[in-house]
């Protein structure tokens, strides 16, 4: 658990004992291209079951700073589709993109915010945004709309589980 801990940048405690303990019992694991990605706890405990107290749970013991990663090749929110409400809401109160993209592209919600729009049309006009001299959380906006970003998350995630 202290691996899979460090792996999800979560502190590791007695919390994320519990919280392992929880997943496991929880949680089915699936293998090949699925969901499950030992490195993010969250989209997990999101993509397979709906219970809101273990996500808050997730989220609480620090979880929250996975809320928009991808390794998966998923972007925690875009897992949320066939889920309650209250799952995807708690997700955006803990700073979730809602059209953050997946590594095909897809958005699964679409969003009028300026931010996104803005990080919309970097991307699509081509502006290479990863040179430019941007403070890092502005780049880390724009990536979370970004396919290529995205794939190459998934790709590297890959690679590391088969080296």
């Amino acid at each position: 658990l202290s691996d899979l801990c460090k792996l999800s940048k979560l502190q590791y405690s007695t919390n994320v004992d519990e919280l392992g303990k929880l997943l496991i019992a929880k949680c089915q694991f699936f293998i090949g291209e699925s969901i499950y990605d030992p490195s993010n706890i969250l989209n997990t405990a999101v993509a397979v079951f709906d219970d809101i107290d273990f996500i808050r749970r997730v989220l609480h013991w620090g979880g929250d700073s996975l809320v928009n990663e991808c390794g998966s090749g998923y972007s925690t929110i875009s897992l949320c589709v066939d889920k309650p409400e209250d799952i995807k809401e708690l997700l955006l109160q803990h700073g979730a993109h809602l059209d953050a993209v997946d590594k095909y592209g897809s958005s699964s919600f679409p969003s009028d915010s300026l931010q996104c729009l803005c990080a919309h049309t970097i991307i699509t006009t081509g502006i290479p945004y990863d040179t430019l001299d941007l403070p890092r959380h502005i780049k880390l906006l724009i990536s979370f709309h970004d396919p290529q970003y995205i794939r190459n998350k998934f790709e590297e995630r890959i690679d590391s589980l088969i080296s």
